[in-house]
């Protein structure tokens, strides 16, 4: 991990960050970071972790405002579905 500071503020090397709209996007980012994880031996565990990975969510309700005038929580993003 290299973490560099200068004027402008903090530079951490290969830090990614990823905008996702729904639980399915969330998952295959967090699928791609662990599958970018690095693993190796030692003398105690055949498969250690050589690598950690720091997620950081941050979680924003968005209304929307229906034609009728009334406030959607899921963003218009509701469905009706049959059983």
């Amino acid at each position: 991990l290299s973490i560099q500071e200068d004027r402008h503020g903090i530079m951490i090397t290969n830090l990614s960050e990823r905008l996702v709209s729904n639980l399915d996007e969330l998952m295959n980012v967090i699928r791609i970071a662990g599958e970018n994880r690095t693993i190796g031996s030692t003398a105690m565990n055949e498969q250690s972790s050589r690598s950690h990975t720091i997620f950081k969510i941050t979680y924003e309700k968005k209304e929307v405002k229906n034609a009728d005038g009334s406030f959607d929580p899921l963003g218009g993003e509701s469905e009706d579905k049959e059983n």
